[in-house]
């Protein structure tokens, strides 16, 4: 009499099966994983590049004003200044997703005395002053170009005016995220001695 061989393979499909199914789960998990993670990096890329921008757009609002060292551009003297950036259209504070950028009081450095012999100039063989530059002068009209002798004391030792250095921060907080770019800038200027001696400490 003849017996059916017994098949001790019973199962062994199944447990394959099993382990392909964990496996394939793990590479669609990781996977899921992956692409969130480059999400976030192109999120973080984007809020990097659009902050930046707006710092540097609210640094130069702040630094072509004529009295930035104490006047935000809004007109407010309350520092830090807040400034809304759009990148959709011309009128920032009526756009909803304006970026806000807040800038520190420009803070001098260091300053300079210009010497009176750096503001004159030769033309036409002649030693004259600029318009702009009659300021730095004690004693001068306040005409256009101006001829003065080299040598004299009106052109020997410190003019009225300094050169002075200032440093801005711009930020741009995430509030999602609690992530900040933060600009800083140095700005040199002109400005009278009295105000570099009081802002930058200088004698």
């Amino acid at each position: 009499m003849n017996t059916l061989p017994v098949n001790r393979e019973k199962g062994a499909v199944l447990f394959v099966a099993l382990i392909m199914l964990v496996l394939i789960t793990l590479l669609a998990v990781s996977g899921i994983r992956m692409a969130t993670s480059h999400l976030q990096v192109v999120a973080n890329q984007k809020f990097t590049d659009e902050g930046r921008a707006a710092a540097e757009f609210a640094l130069d609002s702040v630094v072509n004003m004529a009295s930035f060292q104490t006047i935000c551009p809004d007109g407010t003297t309350t520092f830090p200044c807040t400034t809304p950036v759009s990148f959709k259209q011309s009128d920032s504070s009526s756009d909803t997703t304006a970026i806000n950028v807040q800038t520190t009081q420009p803070v001098c450095t260091r300053a300079r005395k210009i010497k009176q012999t750096e503001l004159v100039t030769t033309v036409s063989g002649a030693a004259t002053i600029a318009a702009a530059d009659i300021p730095c002068f004690a004693g001068l009209g306040s005409g256009g170009l101006t001829v003065v002798t080299l040598g004299s004391s009106s052109t020997s030792g410190d003019s009225l005016c300094s050169s002075a250095m200032y440093n801005i921060t711009a930020t741009v907080a995430d509030a999602t995220t609690g992530a900040a770019v933060v600009v800083d800038q140095g700005i040199s200027t002109r400005v009278d001695s009295a105000t570099a001696s009081t802002a930058c400490g200088t004698p």
